[in-house]
């Protein structure tokens, strides 16, 4: 009987920065039994592909995991996959980095398994036409994509399967299409669902077809550990798999590109899966697509329509979140400060934490992404930090470029413990704080925006925690009466802002973004007037502008600058405010958001000299009066941030939390402790107010 191919292909990954206690449970719950059920069944073989993060956590906790892997791959039951080693995603990487990160994951199976890999996974399988050329000209033979890839190649969905081959620069690849249905049937049906469907499409002349995707969808999704292994899905499967086997061939995917030929050419577009399409577009523009698509899947031309149908692509999400564009750029920055330092004695080292920065997971959001993972962000930010400190140039310096390549210059001081970001066309205001000594931004924060799902949120939590359905299959609450925690920034929430508010504004309608500015001066360009590095690094700006308020319109002039130490810790930032006429009711606030990341701990919070505080934790919210002093404190750093005000402030503070979506469901994080001091500063018909703000990190 003619059989019809099965290639099975696991991807398992933890990114840089997750929680040891995550690594733990995931390898609890999903690497290690799913270990013990492939071992009682050595006819079933499988392609994994598993990252250079978790490979390294095994090898330096779990070693035996990675020993018992290495059996099955001498047995010919197991072929361990390639790729990038830290799982960034490859088209937003320098190109020495590609290479690199691909040799390394390369050198480090070869080295544990015995076996240079012949196939190689890509991060999310986000595909552009050159990483063909890329792929193969470093010794890869195969890669695994998505079937809407080929869609949008024009290949019709009933010939998508088996393999094809690309090219780039005459290197060729061979590409093995993702079953789609797969991914959706397994492991959330039952196992005969699946062999019925791959007995359909034998039915119909196909020869091979491959499931690839996420090994946690084997105990670490919500409700699979029960599903896949205490009530037996993975056992059943396996052993469906087996009683079909006169008719089911299961063989490694290395084995069938080499045996089997390509069903022909293709040049596949610029892609990724569909749900990745999706969460790359704006939230209106989320809200359209899955509204058309809705829309469209009654008319009996849907099927037809398909393959010009589709989202946007991973680089977009540079654009929809500044704050993945800053950390793409900084990644760029230190990239090139590390080229420019080959030979260093450190040089290897520091090419170690630019690859661990490069973990994609913090640049993206989606259900899984963790740009509003505040740890996630934190540790692109340290490995950055680490990596550049240790060929950077540690003299005192102040640089004019345009650092997010936005058209717009920034201005970037730095000495040997600190490089403070400023951008003067977005309000003058601080967009990076970077204390080398801890390898900590302090000033890595998100802004509060609308996503697509805001508005499918539900009333309630969902307290099933038998379910085993898909994550994509449903909107659910990890908390109830999550909606109050949704509010929209109409500004980047940076730091240094300059506020012009009148006297009735309250704590609560500015937290929530909901209050009335009089000037316009915030995320509005300022002027650099001079640039120095002598007797310390500095910056100052100006802007010439307004007050609109009673239908009038004040002319205000506002000076600021920026000021590092020669060495030191130190942040200094002087104000001078001009104005002939103002109310007599009118406040000045500076803005300063601090991305501190534990908002609840018992080991950080928020003092003010003198004072007990009812809620001192970095989340807590209060106002309080005639403050010339504060301390920021986080404990498990250590870290220790003093700001003082040359005049008494009454102080603002108060958490930015977003509400985002998770695989267990919707949530809400805190982000960042902001700071708002605020003076009354008119003395008069003639304004003239000076105050400046220092800052010590310790």
């Amino acid at each position: 009987m003619e059989k019809i191919t099965f290639n099975i292909i696991l991807h398992n990954h933890q990114p840089v920065g997750n929680f040891d206690w995550v690594f733990s449970d995931a390898a609890r719950d999903a690497y290690r039994p799913f270990l013990n059920v492939l071992e009682r069944h050595p006819g079933i073989k499988i392609g994994l592909h598993t990252t250079g993060p978790l490979l390294e956590w095994f090898e330096d906790n779990k070693p035996e995991y990675l020993d018992r892997l290495a059996a099955l791959v001498e047995k010919g039951q197991v072929e361990i996959l390639g790729g990038a080693f830290y799982e960034p995603i490859l088209s937003v990487l320098p190109d020495r980095d590609k290479k690199g990160q691909i040799e390394m994951m390369t050198c480090w199976i070869e080295k544990r398994f015995g076996k240079a890999p012949s196939g190689c996974w890509v991060a999310e399988r986000i595909w552009e036409p050159g990483f063909a050329s890329v792929l193969g000209s470093m010794g890869l033979k195969y890669t695994t994509l998505d079937n809407t890839h080929f869609m949008y190649a024009g290949i019709p969905e009933d010939r998508i399967w088996g393999s094809y081959i690309t090219e780039d620069q005459g290197i060729p690849l061979r590409v093995l299409p993702i079953d789609y249905m797969l991914r959706y049937l397994i492991p959330f049906h039952e196992p005969q669902e699946t062999i019925d469907y791959i007995g359909s499409m034998k039915e119909r002349g196909v020869t091979a077809v491959t499931y690839a995707d996420d090994g946690e969808k084997f105990g670490v999704w919500p409700g699979t550990k029960t599903w896949v292994y205490e009530k037996g899905w993975l056992e059943r499967f396996f052993k469906a798999l087996e009683d079909n086997s006169h008719w089911i061939n299961l063989t490694l995917p290395g084995d069938y590109t080499a045996q089997e030929p390509p069903l022909g050419e293709v040049y596949l577009p610029t892609a990724s899966y569909k749900e990745m399409s999706i969460w790359a577009l704006p939230a209106e523009a989320q809200k359209a697509f899955q509204h058309a698509e809705k829309d469209l899947e009654g008319d009996d031309r849907f099927a037809a329509l398909k393959p010009f149908i589709r989202g946007g692509f991973w680089r977009n999400f540079i654009v929809r979140y500044p704050e993945t564009k800053n950390m793409y750029r900084r990644m760029l920055k230190t990239s090139n400060v590390i080229e420019n330092a080959r030979g260093q004695i450190t040089y290897g080292d520091a090419v170690r934490e630019l690859y661990m920065a490069q973990c994609n997971c913090g640049y993206w959001h989606g259900v899984f992404g963790g740009l509003y993972l505040n740890f996630l962000r934190r540790a692109i930010y340290e490995h950055l930090i680490k990596a550049e400190r240790l060929v950077r140039n540690p003299a005192p310096d102040a640089e004019i470029t345009d650092f997010n390549g936005d058209g717009y210059d920034e201005v970037v001081l730095s000495n040997e413990t600190l490089s403070l970001f400023v951008a003067p066309h977005e309000g003058g205001a601080a967009f990076e704080l970077d204390y080398y000594t801890r390898s900590f931004n302090l000033f890595d924060t998100m802004t509060r925006r609308e996503e697509a799902y805001h508005s499918l949120i539900p009333e309630s939590t969902d307290d099933d925690q038998d379910t085993h359905a898909s994550i994509h299959d449903g909107i659910k609450s990890k908390e109830k009466d999550i909606q109050q925690y949704i509010h929209y920034d109409w500004y980047r929430r940076l730091s240094f802002i300059d506020h012009f508010i009148r006297a009735g504004e309250t704590l609560d309608a500015f937290s929530k973004a909901q209050y009335r500015e009089i000037g316009d001066f915030v995320a509005t360009p300022y002027v650099i007037e001079a640039v120095e590095t002598k007797p310390s690094p500095a910056v100052r700006l100006a802007r010439s502008g307004g007050l609109y308020y009673d239908d009038k319109s004040v002319p205000v002039f506002v000076s600021k600058t920026l000021r590092l130490p020669k060495k030191g810790a130190d942040v200094g930032v002087a104000y001078s405010i001009k104005a002939d006429d103002m109310p007599e009711d009118m406040l000045f606030g500076v803005e300063m958001n601090f991305g501190l990341q534990s908002g609840r701990s018992d080991d950080s919070a928020i003092t003010i000299p003198g004072r007990i505080l009812t809620d001192s934790c970095l989340a807590s919210r209060g106002e309080d009066e005639v403050v010339s002093e504060l301390v920021l404190t986080v404990g498990w750093m250590p870290l220790t941030i003093r700001i003082a005000f040359s005049r008494p402030a009454v102080l603002w503070r108060f958490p930015i939390e977003t509400v985002s979506q998770s695989e267990g469901g919707m949530e809400h994080n805190y982000q960042n402790t902001c700071i708002v001091p605020l003076w009354n500063i008119c003395t008069g018909n003639n304004v003239n107010f000076e105050v400046e703000i220092t800052m010590e990190v310790v």
